[in-house]
């Protein structure tokens, strides 16, 4: 995926710690993608067996370990205010001349133009979309490295490098306000550092892709994703079963799709959607695009990508719009 076209690797697409890995969160309410009335922070975490001076708890599987649970809290369920200052990167948004804590979803803060692929700009939380957000873990990310002040908001104290250099499993904690008057809550997500994705081979990969747009026919009006699906076959024999394992999951991190209309009067096709990125790439390779489709007819459907040093086009797809 793209942000403020800079390629960054979502989290199931098998990020590694030299790369830039996107952290998404989707909010949904009631069925419908919807902005809470607050994006407060969001804090990066291990998952940890054993403790450290930097990081006392011992999660083992359990992110819940960095909440908050003593029944006279203040700040119960929400992040335990030890963790604030203990974290191994920090997001969120501020006025960039007074340093001003921005949680409104709508503010221009965080608009993705404000991401410029560097480790300062890489500190802000973006809106990708209605109920959809972002931020990205790069080396060498600046946060600032704050103390509790209250349930939403910290002081400054300087900044720091983050810190999630290791292999291993993350928590991201996204700490946000569903409505007005209502408590921070916090929502947790998981992701997971590799460095398996460097390889050194004797010789290039052999490998063949097969791809599936899986809708054939929709109803006009439709808003729908459109789903293409990606088979990806090594053909070598003797490839160790490290780097089979690697294509097991997802490998595709950009791709872009493009849709046409087929003129029923004057006959040929016209052009209704340049190449432009798909949405999403989930963790098996399926790539998803959301489109409208507003007249009956006949479309057909394309989408591109590069796997290697290949630049793969897939077959154009019929799809019929009834």
């Amino acid at each position: 995926m793209k942000i403020n076209n800079i390629t960054v690797v979502p989290r199931n697409n098998r990020p590694t710690v030299l790369g830039k890995t996107a952290l998404e969160l989707y909010y949904i309410k009631g069925g419908v993608y919807t902005d809470p009335y607050q994006v407060c922070s969001v804090i990066l975490v291990p998952d940890t067996v054993t403790s450290s001076t930097y990081h006392k708890t011992i999660t083992n599987g359990d992110p819940e370990r960095y909440l908050d649970y003593e029944s006279s809290s203040t700040r119960y369920g929400n992040v335990a205010s030890g963790v604030v200052s203990a974290v191994d990167m920090r997001w969120r948004n501020v006025v960039s001349a007074t340093q001003e804590h921005v949680s409104d979803p709508d503010a221009t803060e965080f608009e993705t133009v404000n991401y410029k692929g560097d480790v300062s700009s890489a500190s802000g939380i973006f809106k990708i979309g209605e109920g959809h957000f972002a931020v990205v873990l790069q080396p060498e990310g600046l946060y600032v490295s704050s103390e509790y002040l209250n349930d939403i908001e910290f002081a400054n104290s300087g900044t720091a490098t983050q810190s999630a250099s290791g292999v291993g499993k993350y928590y991201d904690i996204w700490v946000i306000v569903d409505n007005e008057g209502a408590s921070p809550k916090a929502y947790i997500n998981k992701v997971s550092l590799f460095n398996d994705t460097i390889m050194a081979m004797a010789e290039p990969l052999s490998f063949t892709s097969k791809n599936q747009l899986v809708q054939k026919y929709v109803n006009v009006g439709s808003n729908v994703k459109l789903k293409v699906k990606t088979e990806i076959s090594l053909m070598d024999k003797n490839i160790p079963l490290d780097i089979r394992s690697i294509f097991s999951d997802s490998v595709i991190q950009s791709a872009e799709i493009k849709i046409r209309k087929y003129d029923e009067n004057g006959g040929g096709w016209s052009q209704l959607q340049d190449w432009s990125d798909v949405d999403f790439i989930t963790s098996s390779d399926t790539m998803l695009y959301g489109y409208t489709f507003s007249t009956v007819g006949r479309y057909d459907v394309q989408v591109k990508y590069t796997l290697m040093d290949e630049t793969i086009y897939s077959d154009k797809w019929n799809l019929v719009c009834r």
